[in-house]
Order: structure tokens, then sequence, then C-alpha cells
């Protein structure tokens, strides 16, 4: 039983991974699922064993990058140790850290994401966060109203508000890393978009200001100056 079900996630990852490379390499509208069928080197009928559809093969990809992300964290939001402010303090420097330990692989994610043709990508990206990331958030955020910290009245629209904003930031930090020549106002316009992204959460959780931390110098730095060489 156990063989059958790795080989099982076996092959659906490795249709994950060809479909991954060539939505990155040729955009997700010019990928066909032949296309995707003829570079594993399967049957069509695997390919449906395993997915509804090319946007089901998609939710799923997505679905596997965040998750794949959260797992990093995971010890930190399971810490009993951590209260709320704690908890989404250090969740956010083991994200910016694994990035910049992988600046590589996740500048060529950036440029996969927002090259014209994945448009789709981007938007199917930010409604994955939004409906797994907010979750997390909003369980921080409760242990934050029970511990005193916090004072918002919802904790799940409190998420959600949070989680639209970290679209946004994310989408406007991606567009300054892309541009071909980063300057100092560029590196400028990203500590004062994180600033302005703290202050609002800040605001939304009733928290006093300078609680909550995004994004320090440290982090933007390898990004702006990867791109000097």
């Amino acid at each position: 039983m156990t063989r059958v079900v790795k080989e099982h996630d076996e092959r659906k990852n490795e249709l994950l991974d060809v479909a991954q490379t060539l939505f990155y390499e040729e955009g997700y509208e010019k990928t066909s699922i032949a296309k995707i069928i003829r570079a594993v080197g399967v049957a069509k009928g695997t390919f449906y064993h395993y997915f509804v559809s090319k946007t089901d093969l998609l939710d799923q990809l997505l679905e596997r990058q965040v998750r794949s992300m959260l797992k990093k964290i995971e010890p930190v939001l399971s810490d009993p140790n951590l209260d709320a402010i704690d908890k989404m303090n250090k969740a956010h420097a083991v994200s910016g850290q694994y990035k910049v330990a992988h600046k590589k692989v996740f500048m060529m994610l950036l440029r996969a994401l927002y090259a014209d043709e994945n448009a789709v990508l981007r938007d199917k990206l930010s409604k994955i966060r939004m409906n797994t990331v907010a979750p997390i958030f909003a369980k921080i955020i409760e242990q934050g109203i029970s511990e005193g910290h916090f004072t918002t009245s919802n904790a799940q629209y409190a998420a959600e508000m949070i989680m639209g904003l970290t679209n946004h930031l994310f989408d406007a930090v991606a567009r300054l890393l892309l541009q071909a020549k980063p300057t100092a106002e560029n590196k400028r316009h990203l500590l004062e978009r994180s600033q302005a992204y703290e202050q609002a959460v800040n605001r939304i959780l009733g928290a006093p200001d300078g609680s909550i931390h995004i994004m320090s110098p440290d982090m933007i730095e390898p990004f702006l100056g990867g791109f000097e060489s």
C-alpha cells in the first residue's frame, strides 16, 4: 500500500514539475495539456487521473508552492512560547530570509510570474495566498486578541484585509525588483512601502505602532545589489 501511494505522489509531482517549467518558459496560455503529456511521456488518461483540467493543475501547482513556504514557518506558528506579535514578526522574517537565501530561484520565479503571458498565474497565486494564508493569520490574530495585544473585533476579516495588503505589497515589490536598473531611490520606495504596510497592519489589528515588522534594509539589499554586477 505504501509503495503505491509513493508512486502515485511521484507521478503527480512529476507532472507538476514539468508543467511548472513549461508555464514559466512558454507561458500558461501557450502550454497545452498535450505538451505537458508529451514532455512527461505519459498517456492522456494518466493526466486526467490526477487533474480535472489544466486550470486544476495550475491551482494545485500554486498551492504546492505556497504550502512549501508555509512549511518553513510552521515551527514558528506552533511554538507555544511565542506570543502573537512574535509569531507574526518571526514568520515574516523566516519568509524573507528564505527568499534571500534562494535569491536566484526567487528572482527567476518573479520574472516568470510577471511576464506578460502569465497574468493568469499571478491572479491565481494571489487568490491562493488569500485562501491559504489568511486562515493562518486569523489564528495568530485570535491569539493576539486573547493575549490583549490586538483589539480588532473580527480576526477573520482582519486577516483577509491584511492578506489583501500583502498581495498588493508583493506586487509592488516584485515590479520594483524586476526593474533593469535598481537605484537608491528604488530602495527608499521599497522601505517606504514596507513601512506604510506595517502601519496599516498595526491599525487593522489595533496594535501599537511599531508592533509588526515586515521588511528590513538587510532583506532588500541582496536583491538590489544582485542587479549591479
